[in-house]
């Protein structure tokens, strides 16, 4: 993939909630075949380092093996999807990682959990985003800024951010068109509350703020479609009906 050059910045630094434009990317030519970008959502992989076998939650020893929890299986999991779908993009929308377990380790420790996750993705020769879940940073050795160095890794395509709420667009030609470009809007909805009644934080008004001042603006690049990306559901989401399965989203923990 290619990167183009930033384009605007609704708010500037390093707090979290400041949107920036990181421009345009260039895809690959598409290997699935078909028309338009192909996008593939992976989330709540939950995924911690290999060699964590217990973990103690709430008074309970949960033992990940005789529980039916596998890191190896997370992975093989992606590497079947991406070999069927054959994406063009693959946004990882929070609760890639799962701090809790790792309350103990080394504060890099995140970088190593990582790049399990990202192997079958980077291998492929497949670009991919991140934003960060409730879970990411939960009880962790790490702060939820540190995992900013994620979006440097191969491959991100979010390498010029400096935090997790930005917008960019996607296609296959070299600049953003309004016949094939899709805009992608990405937000960090936010970590844990310590109030029980809240449960979750949520976006930033600086976020909010930020799309709102670069959606309204004649300089934003043309696209043919947006979509936004983020973990924690909006309570819109509630009752809606999936193509398969159950809608669970506001029962989880």
């Amino acid at each position: 993939s290619r990167v183009a050059e930033p384009g605007l910045l609704a708010e500037v630094g390093l707090t979290r909630g400041a949107m920036e434009d990181l421009g345009h990317v260039q895809l690959r030519e598409p290997a699935h075949g078909g028309p338009g970008v192909r996008i593939v959502q992976l989330t709540d992989l939950h995924q911690w380092p290999a060699g964590d076998k217990t973990w103690t939650a709430r008074g309970r020893v949960i033992d990940f093996e005789a529980e039916g929890y596998s890191s190896e299986r997370n992975v093989d999991l992606a590497a079947h999807v991406l070999d069927t779908a054959k994406p063009d993009l693959v946004i990882l929308t929070g609760d890639i990682l799962d701090g809790r377990p790792c309350e103990s380790m080394p504060a890099e420790s995140f970088r190593q959990v990582m790049q399990q996750v990202v192997a079958p993705i980077v291998s492929r020769d497949i670009p991919w985003a991140f934003v960060p879940g409730n879970h990411d940073d939960d009880h962790s050795p790490w702060a939820r800024q540190d995992l900013v160095q994620i979006l440097t890794m191969p491959g991100c395509i979010q390498s010029a951010a400096t935090g997790f709420d930005h917008t960019l667009t996607v296609g296959f030609s070299e600049a953003p068109s309004e016949d094939a470009s899709v805009r992608l809007w990405l937000f960090d909805s936010g970590g844990n509350s310590d109030d029980e009644q809240v449960r979750y934080t949520t976006f930033s008004p600086a976020a909010v703020e930020g799309y709102r001042a670069l959606s309204r603006s004649a300089d934003l690049a043309p696209s043919a479609v947006g979509l936004a990306y983020f973990h924690i559901p909006l309570p819109e989401y509630e009752g809606v009906a999936p193509l398969v399965g159950k809608n669970g989203l506001f029962d989880a923990a």
